[in-house]
């Protein structure tokens, strides 16, 4: 009667080459869910600066049009419709600028992607 005494040694040594890599693979799929997270991140401030510029544009909207139906309501005279026409051109001509700005300062720069 022998006896083989390479199974054990051989089994022992196959079950610590399958939890190191377990352990790797755990080690990537945590590094996915940083990578993962970090880019939902981006997205919820991606998401929350458009929803400020957007508001911001309605409120521009709406205070637009009721500073030219104050304007109609009044029965401005002519000149004085122009005049306040005007204003309301450049108040709108200022606040084009400052969004226009504040998308600019609030843009990233290109980056290029990751491989």
């Amino acid at each position: 009667m022998s006896f083989d005494f390479t199974g054990p040694v051989t089994i022992q040594f196959r079950t610590t080459e399958v939890l190191l890599e377990l352990v790797k693979l755990r080690q990537l799929i945590m590094q996915m869910r940083t990578d993962i997270m970090a880019t939902l991140q981006e997205l919820k401030d991606a998401v929350a600066a458009n929803t400020a510029v957007d508001q911001s544009a309605i409120v521009l909207m709406n205070g637009l049009t009721a500073k030219i139906q104050e304007l109609i309501d009044a029965g401005t005279e002519l000149n004085a419709l122009k005049a306040g026409l005007q204003e309301v051109v450049d108040e709108v001509n200022a606040d084009t600028q400052a969004i226009a700005d504040a998308v600019v300062a609030n843009t990233p720069a290109d980056v290029p992607p990751a491989e």
